[in-house]
């Protein structure tokens, strides 16, 4: 497991996973989910929404995204270490291994035992 195809994974606070292949996508994706939200914090700030700078969004991204718990992002590889060193049944490790190292990878955390109470263990990581 020398290169990753996902570099990070996005947990939606419902369970859903995401493989992102850089900090790049995984902006991209959070700009996507929640650009209702900016857009209405930026109306009731008097902000203009397309004339945001990347660093100021990437603050509203933040602060929308962790402040109201919404996803975590997480190492891949760092996630794929603990879950080797996890009790997790051996079959549901390797299934979650593949996963997470196909590209695009999506699925959720429920279909899988163990997986969210192990990522709770794991810190996550700022955007």
């Amino acid at each position: 497991m020398d290169e990753l195809i996902n570099d990070y994974i996005i947990v939606s606070f419902d369970g859903k996973v995401i493989g992102c292949e850089d900090k790049d996508t995984v902006y991209e994706y959070l700009k996507e989910c929640m650009e209702d939200k900016i857009r209405e914090y930026c109306e009731s700030e008097g902000l203009d929404y397309n004339g945001l700078s990347r660093k100021k969004l990437r603050s509203l991204l933040y602060e929308e995204n962790y402040l109201n718990d919404e996803s975590k992002i997480y190492k891949t590889r760092k996630v794929i270490n603990e879950l080797k060193k996890s009790e997790l049944d051996e079959e549901v490790k390797t299934e979650l291994i593949e996963l997470l190292t196909e590209y695009n990878a999506e699925f959720h955390t429920d279909e899988y035992d163990g997986f969210r109470e192990l990522l709770n263990g794991i810190d996550d990581i700022d955007l």
